[in-house]
């Protein structure tokens, strides 16, 4: 095992601080002081998204027909709370200009990006709908039984290995802001 010739104080001083997290996405050069809503609002979307993804995949804890109404309200409930409660605090959040009577303040940024939000409405009820009725309509009932469980997990996982990727990469120096935007 090699040791580095510099000690770590010399690349921890002052001129040469640690990278932080998604410090591209609240660099704002012009001073306009417009980053910090938009940093929060990158941040809460992503914990929207990873805390709705992970309130989804423990789902197949709750596997009886007779549990799907909890399961459905559970994790539907879990992700209305978070988001209202992200909005309320994006909304009460001191403005950093003044305003004319004439002219409203500006509407928070929104928390999810089109790939965040075709994820989770479009991604997660086609997921479930498959584990529920679709795969015993496609193989009948009984078979292959682990299907449906695999299908969530790996989806989730995806989900979740997107935003630990965002997440380095934003901690590596790399401008993460538009991670989740369309091409």
């Amino acid at each position: 095992i090699s040791t580095p010739t510099k000690p770590l104080s010399k690349f921890l001083s002052p001129q040469n601080p640690p990278p932080s997290p998604a410090a591209p996405a609240r660099n704002d050069s012009s001073g306009s002081g417009t980053a910090a809503p938009a940093f929060f609002a990158f941040a809460g979307g992503e914990y929207l998204f990873l805390s709705t993804v992970v309130h989804y995949a423990i789902t197949p804890l709750l596997f009886q027909p007779r549990e799907w109404p909890v399961k459905v309200i559970t994790v539907g409930l879990g992700a209305a709370v978070a988001r209202g409660a992200l909005r309320a605090v994006a909304r009460v959040s001191p403005p950093r200009r003044k305003h004319t009577q004439k002219q409203p303040p500006p509407s928070p940024p929104p928390l999810l990006g089109r790939l965040q939000w075709c994820y989770l409405t479009v991604g997660l009820p086609a997921v479930e709908a498959y584990a529920s009725v679709g795969h015993a309509a496609v193989f009948g009932p009984g078979h292959m039984e682990f299907l449906p469980l695999m299908v969530i997990s790996v989806y989730c996982a995806v989900g979740m290995a997107w935003v630990w990727g965002v997440q380095v990469a934003g901690y590596v120096g790399v401008d993460v802001s538009r991670a989740y935007s369309a091409p």
